[in-house]
């Protein structure tokens, strides 16, 4: 038997010696949740107000432009209770902060991303950002589990050869809108409607408490918050669920406080925003994003002001 165990150990200490390269080579390549977590821990002495949110306030806020020094810390699938983890990790690196900018939606109200088709990107908050404790499973912990190996090669190769990254935010966060072509905004209007639709009522509970945890954290910091809804096209309005939709209202709307300075405006149905404004039927493009920054940093002023 020790002479069994010893080859065993002999080939299996090479193999895990080459598949812990592996991951460090993956762990290497710089992406956008490293970059943000670096951002936020090292630099957060720079940073007036911090947005956090799913894809709607990542595509949808450019924080240079509002008047404040921002950070853009949203990112597509991102529900609340990262948001409320991330803001927990990052308060106390932020001296200077001013106030939280927040989306609150349909879809973030609705989603919890380790029960949803996305949870594959939960390993990017365990790996990247410090959230050891949300993983379950051991792709939610290791490079090596999320991806076809020659895929993950591919990567590597790419990145040492060739300088390739994963990196696609701006320097402050976020990106500058969404950009597709050809839209069918009915169909995707339809397809929108349906992904962004809570298939658990236990959700809406869960996003509510999460909220209320910010909420908490921003008054213990005296930090005041903005909390607001993404616009939406109306070809994606129309299919949304009438309690689900007044819920992602009702909630962020009874968490808000004037004394506070806790904030919610609803731009859902926004008449400022047009098809134009739209690159698919809940995302804004460049135009769109412009202007719901400007909306952004006069709601933020008018709060900064009080």
């Amino acid at each position: 038997m020790s002479w069994f165990l010893h080859r065993s150990l002999r080939f299996a200490l090479p193999v895990l010696m080459l598949l812990a390269l592996v991951e460090f080579a993956l762990r290497r390549i710089p992406n956008n949740y490293a970059y943000i977590d670096d951002q936020l821990l090292d630099h957060g002495d720079s940073v007036e107000v911090l947005i956090l949110g799913n894809s709607h306030a990542y595509n949808g806020v450019d924080p240079t432009q509002l008047g404040y020094r921002g950070f853009n810390a949203a990112h597509p699938s991102q529900d609340h209770r990262l948001d409320h983890l991330l803001l927990k990790r990052y308060i106390d690196h932020l001296p200077h902060l001013k106030a939280i900018v927040l989306s609150t939606s349909y879809a973030s109200i609705g989603k919890q991303m380790d029960q949803d088709k996305e949870s594959w990107r939960l390993k990017n908050y365990v790996i990247y950002m410090g959230q050891y404790g949300q993983g379950r499973a051991a792709k939610d912990h290791l490079e090596l589990l999320n991806g076809r190996a020659s895929d993950l090669l591919r990567s590597i190769h790419g990145n040492w050869f060739h300088g390739r990254n994963n990196l696609t935010v701006q320097p402050w966060g976020g990106v500058l809108g969404k950009t597709r072509d050809n839209v069918d905004f009915e169909l995707d209007g339809i397809k929108a409607a349906d992904r962004h639709h809570a298939r658990s009522p236990l959700t809406f509970a869960t996003s509510l408490k999460e909220l209320e945890a910010i909420v908490r954290i921003a008054k213990q910091h005296r930090t005041p918050v903005l909390m607001f809804a993404p616009p939406g096209h109306s070809l994606y309005r129309r299919h949304l669920h009438a309690t689900q939709l007044a819920l992602s209202q009702r909630i962020p709307r009874g968490l808000a406080s004037p004394s506070d300075r806790i904030m919610y405006v609803d731009l859902l149905a926004d008449p400022r925003f047009d098809t134009d404004d739209f690159s698919d039927a809940d995302h804004l493009n460049a135009a769109g994003n412009r202007k719901l920054t400007s909306i952004i940093a006069s709601k933020l002023d008018s709060i900064l002001r009080q």
